[in-house]
């Protein structure tokens, strides 16, 4: 409850807790208890403090800080906190801004790396080649063993420069 001299009392029920963010940092809301609904006898605490002009409460749903990207990494707490401090004196909207964006440039940046890296593994050229004296005839019996597991199909590498 917020009341007009700027007391906050809150109880924190068991999710993400907020992040009160103010002119001295940042500060996570935990003072509550479990999950509500969990426990038939279950107690919670509560806590008052006094806001200050400018500060600001970031509420947020485990849904922005487990977005995962397509590596299966998670955007976590830490990154949305770093860019909370980043923005430390901007208004709620320019840091909810802020946050959707980071949140989203998370997921495209490491969804476009992987497409990246994948449009340009078929034209690497091997880190072992068989030198040309080496290359096997067309059914690849004679390439030696440490050269077939780094060639996948066993039949020797090739590239550009070594056209001739």
């Amino acid at each position: 409850m917020l009341a007009p001299d700027g007391s906050l009392t809150y109880c924190n029920a068991g999710h993400n807790a907020p992040l009160l963010v103010s002119s001295s940092g940042i500060r996570r809301l935990e003072t509550g208890g479990v999950v509500l609904g969990l426990f038939d006898t279950a107690s919670f605490e509560e806590e008052t403090l006094t806001l200050q002009p400018g500060d600001l409460i970031v509420l947020f749903s485990d849904g922005v800080t487990e977005a995962m990207n397509a590596e299966g990494e998670e955007f976590t707490d830490d990154r949305l906190i770093a860019c909370a401090n980043k923005h430390l004196g901007e208004s709620p909207q320019q840091v909810l801004d802020a946050l959707l964006a980071d949140v989203h440039a998370f997921l495209r940046r490491r969804a476009a790396e992987r497409r990246r890296h994948r449009r340009a593994r078929p034209l690497q050229r091997p880190i072992t080649t068989a030198p040309r004296s080496m290359r096997p005839a067309a059914d690849g019996a004679a390439l030696p063993a440490r050269f077939r597991s780094v060639v996948p199909d066993g039949r020797g590498a090739r590239c550009p420069a070594d056209r001739g």
